[in-house]
């Protein structure tokens, strides 16, 4: 009969001839087990690097959109500005040409 060498702290009963012993049967699950966790794992990871790629798309879009916005912003803020200062300068010639007609009816 097989001696099974006990384990510091386990309580360890020899093993029949034939079967593995408890411990051996022990690590085995624990390794299937961990086995298991590292696929989960794995696909969590490949889930969130999916994710992370979509989400990366997505701001490379947002970013690209911000700055046609910015650029067509620029276009349009300086055609107002333009505008305005078309109408004020016609308001200060219109102010002008009366201050003018007032002073030659004198």
């Amino acid at each position: 009969m097989a001696k099974t060498k006990p384990q510091r702290g386990s309580k360890q009963t020899p093993a029949s001839p034939g079967s593995p012993p408890d411990w051996l049967e022990d690590l085995e699950e624990k390794v299937h087990a961990a086995a298991g966790t590292i696929r989960e794992l794995r696909g969590a990871q490949r889930d969130l690097s999916e994710e992370n790629d979509t989400l990366r798309k997505r701001l490379d879009r947002a970013e690209e959109r911000v700055r046609e916005l910015s650029e067509r912003g620029t276009d349009e803020d300086e055609k107002a500005w333009r505008e305005e200062r078309r109408e004020i300068r016609d308001r200060v010639e219109r102010i002008t040409g009366r201050l003018e007609d007032l002073l030659s009816e004198e």
